[in-house]
């Protein structure tokens, strides 16, 4: 019983499967799968991307502000402006507290949200007409 198992062992390990040949492969299936995983490693890296959401600049965290491109010297600008209790209202105050290039805070400008009252605080005080009364005899 052990030949036996000891020639099914050598058979098994000796014999070629011919249809497992590897030097027989198809060249157009082949650059078709390739193409396809390259494809796929595209999707892939898309998924990856920073995905940019509305965000209040005042709290942009060491993180946040590496991933959105900003330097190290350019956080510590706007965390030291608000250890100072002081906030950012526009994208002007922004770039100039912390120095930005004007290709980054465009890129990342569009996303800012500030609270309402600022907003609205601007938009009422451009938009205010002064009306004088007379006096009344």
């Amino acid at each position: 019983m052990v030949i036996i198992i000891a020639l099914f062992q050598v058979l098994i390990f000796f014999y070629k499967d011919s249809s497992k040949d590897v030097s027989i492969i198809d060249n157009a299936r082949t650059l078709a799968f390739y193409k396809k995983i390259d494809s796929l490693k595209l999707i892939a890296l898309e998924s990856r991307k920073l995905k940019l959401y509305p965000f209040n600049p005042n709290y942009i965290t060491d993180y946040k502000g590496a991933q959105l491109g900003m330097s190290i010297n350019e956080i510590d600008k706007l965390l030291a402006y608000r250890k100072r209790n002081q906030f950012v209202n526009s994208k002007e105050e922004f770039q100039k507290v912390t120095n930005v290039s004007d290709s980054l805070l465009n890129r990342i400008a569009p996303y800012f949200k500030f609270p309402d009252w600022v907003t609205q605080q601007k938009t009422s005080t451009s938009n205010s007409t002064i009306v004088k009364y007379s006096k009344k005899e």
